[in-house]
Formats: C-alpha cells, sequence, structure tokens
C-alpha cells in the first residue's frame, strides 16, 4: 500500500501540469497550487522567481492557496513524527521530513541567485515529502479505504490528464490558453507571440506583442518588436524598439546586436560602432563581450570599403503602416527574396511563411522559400514543396529548374 500511494501522489503531481488548468504564472496549474507543497520555496520566494520564470509574471495571490496547504500539509507530517517518535524510534519518518525540509534549499538559494534551476530544484523535496505523506496516510487510514482512495486518485488523476494533454501538444497551443486565463499577465503574450512568430503566424504576433506591451514593457516584447519590424522591412522602427529595449535592459545582448548590426546594414558607421563599444562594456554575461569588440573592426572594414553596399529596408513612419505590410503577401514575398539575396536565412523564412500563410496559393513566395530550404541545406523539404506546385502547375519552368538543380547537387560533382 505504501508504494502503491506513493506512486499515486507521484502521478497527481506530475501529471498536474496536464491535468489541470494552465495559468501564466511559471506554467503552473491549478492541480499544482492545490498540492502546493512542491511549489512552496517557489511561493515564499515570489518576486525572486517572478524574475527568473517569465520576467515578472508570478502574482503570490494566485498561489496563496497552495502555499496555505503545504504549509498545513508540512505541519501535519511533523505532528505525526513527533506523535511517533517515542512509540517507534527506528521510525523514518521523522527522517524523510528533515530531509524534505532541508532539500528545499537548494531552490531557495538558486531562486535568491536569479537561477533559472530554481524552477526545477523545488520538486527536489517530493523525494523525501511524498514518502513521508504515504507513510502517514497508511497510519491514519484503515486499508480498505486507503485502497478505494488510492483507486479513486489513480482514475482521476490519469483520467485529468488525458483530457487535458491536448494543451500540451505545442507551445502556442499552451500559451493560447494561458493568454485566455483569468489574470493574464504580460509574459504569457510575449510567449505566445514568439510562439507565433516561430509559425509565420506575423499579423497575430504583432497583436499578441501589442497586448503584453500594454501589460507590461517587457524588454524581450520589445526586442521581439524590432525584431519583427526588420523582417517587414520597417527599419526605423525596428531601429527604435532596439533602443526602446535597450532603455530597459542596458545589458540585453541580442537588442544591442541586432542595433548595431542593423545600423551596420544602413552604411551607419558611426551609429554601428558606438553600439558595439557600449555593449563591449556593460553586456551580459561578460563571456559575450569579447564578440563585440571584434565586432567593431567588422565596422572598420566595411568603412574602408570604396563601394559599400547598403543592405537597408525602409522607413514605415508609423506601426499602423507596418501593419499593413504586414497584411500585403506580395510585398512579404518581396522582402523575403531580399533576404535571401543577402542570405539572412531565418528573417527570410518566417517572412515567406507569412506570405504563404496570407495566400497559400501564391507560387513565387513557394518558389523562394524552397530556395530558402535549398540554402539552409535542406534540400529534401525543396523539393516536397516545389513538387507540389508543379502538380498544380506543370508548365513552371522556375520550379523545373530548381528540381534540377536539386538532383544535380545530389549527384555529386
Amino acid at each position: 500500500m505504501l508504494l502503491g500511494g506513493y506512486f499515486v501522489v507521484r502521478q497527481v503531481v506530475l501529471g498536474a501540469s496536464a491535468a489541470g488548468d494552465p495559468i501564466l504564472e511559471g506554467g503552473l496549474s491549478a492541480a499544482t497550487r492545490i498540492v502546493g507543497l512542491l511549489h512552496l520555496p517557489g511561493v515564499l520566494l515570489a518576486p525572486m522567481t517572478a524574475r527568473l520564470l517569465y520576467g515578472g509574471g508570478l502574482q503570490p495571490a494566485t498561489l496563496a492557496f497552495g502555499a496555505a496547504a503545504g504549509s498545513l500539509l508540512l505541519a501535519g507530517l511533523i505532528l505525526m513524527a513527533r506523535r511517533t517518535q517515542h512509540a517507534q524510534p527506528q521510525d523514518p519518518l521523522p527522517l524523510l521530513i528533515w530531509l524534505g525540509v532541508a532539500s528545499m534549499l537548494p531552490a531557495l538559494a538558486a531562486a535568491v541567485l536569479l537561477s533559472g534551476l530554481a524552477d526545477r530544484l523545488v520538486y527536489l523535496p517530493a523525494v523525501f515529502l511524498l514518502p513521508a505523506c504515504v507513510l502517514t496516510l497508511s497510519r491514519l487510514l484503515p486499508v480498505r479505504i486507503a485502497t478505494a482512495a488510492l483507486a479513486i486518485a489513480i482514475t482521476g488523476a490519469a483520467t485529468a490528464a488525458a483530457v487535458r494533454t491536448g494543451l500540451w501538444r505545442d507551445e502556442r497551443t499552451f500559451f493560447e490558453h494561458a493568454a485566455a486565463e483569468p489574470g493574464d499577465a504580460a509574459p504569457a503574450h510575449y510567449n505566445l507571440a514568439i510562439a507565433l512568430h516561430d509559425e509565420g503566424q506575423l499579423v497575430e504576433c504583432d497583436a499578441a506583442l501589442s497586448t503584453a506591451l500594454r501589460k507590461a514593457p517587457m524588454p524581450g516584447a520589445l526586442f521581439l518588436r524590432g525584431l519583427l519590424y526588420y523582417e517587414i522591412g520597417c527599419d526605423d522602427l525596428a531601429l527604435q524598439s532596439y533602443r526602446d529595449a535597450l532603455a530597459r535592459d542596458p545589458a540585453y545582448a541580442d537588442a544591442g546586436n541586432n542595433l548595431a548590426a542593423l545600423h551596420l546594414d544602413r552604411g551607419e558607421f558611426d551609429a554601428a560602432e558606438r553600439t558595439y563599444r557600449d555593449l563591449a562594456q556593460r553586456v551580459q554575461p561578460v563571456s559575450r563581450r569579447p564578440a563585440f569588440t571584434a565586432a567593431q573592426s567588422k565596422v572598420q572594414a566595411a568603412r574602408a570599403q570604396p563601394a559599400f553596399e547598403p543592405h537597408a529596408g525602409g522607413n514605415c513612419g508609423t506601426p499602423e503602416f507596418a501593419r499593413v505590410r504586414l497584411r500585403d503577401a506580395p510585398g512579404l514575398n518581396r522582402r523575403g527574396l531580399e533576404l535571401l539575396r543577402w542570405r539572412r536565412l531565418e528573417p527570410a523564412r518566417v517572412v515567406l511563411t507569412a506570405a504563404l500563410r496570407l495566400e497559400p496559393g501564391l507560387e513565387e513566395a513557394q518558389l523562394n522559400l524552397a530556395q530558402y530550404h535549398m540554402l539552409a541545406g535542406a534540400p529534401a523539404r525543396a523539393r516536397e514543396l516545389l513538387l507540389e506546385l508543379q502538380r498544380r502547375d506543370p508548365a513552371n519552368t522556375r520550379a523545373a529548374r530548381l528540381l534540377d538543380e536539386i538532383a544535380r547537387r545530389a549527384a555529386g560533382p
């Protein structure tokens, strides 16, 4: 019965993420909050764990019930251990409880250091406290009642987990659900925007970013908006978004790097060199600083070129004009081709995918996306796209030429 009880509680804890309603804060679920005990260190240090999880999402009130339940459960275990300590000198319950309490310390230390490990280390006490719970339960309930309770718990946890598993099919599905929950906060919409961006759903990504930034000006959301503007060719808005991200976090390496690179692409050498110099002095982590010091020589080399060719997009002026571009499939295709010519492969993939989402029958975008896969070293995927296009339009000569090129490359020299 002890072994069965242990696995029941383990199933409830590990299945909680799939079985409960996911909420924003740390991706916790209602079932996990009720267990409470395992997340007690995170609850007690909510201001710190908020920063290390999602940049400001944890709300102590959300987990208050779980914290109270966990505290009461821990107190009950201690009382049971004290009650049986004299009657059973070799009782393992006190040792399990104190080891469980001691194992909370690594999670507390990680939270103080703002390490992402804290989100995982809060589960360490379960190694000791779950067996302690089962041992206590076996002493409080008759065998038949305990067995029936275990059977009900197993059936309920398995059914709930099966029903809710679909929410974890992919990141977009999970964060769509999280963003729709009552009490949603900026990080849910920001994480949803990341997932939508990766799938080329740029109109939806922009909407999720707008919601996130209305709730909180997160540096990561500002950076992603800058990347989105760059991808669709709104250089002026991209530069401003990167600057806004750096204003919130001056040590934000990715935002600074993209800002400097865009200045360099536009031939704005002084601004690029100044940005790289600032990054080399203050960026975090420190291990990235030498790369930005070296990048300054790249600016000097570009400046020395007698016929430097800028790789610049354009200026959009306002976010409203940028949103028009987000819905312009032919324009996105042209921008994708431009990015391919500059060998900006990942931005090209994003905008070409977005163009095809808007107009699935846009042949030029499908051809350009096939070229992206060829350049990215995925000829099988390129061939699949081209064959699909050839089935729809057998007279498409460009698709035939690209298929011949893939075949020649596969045959070797």
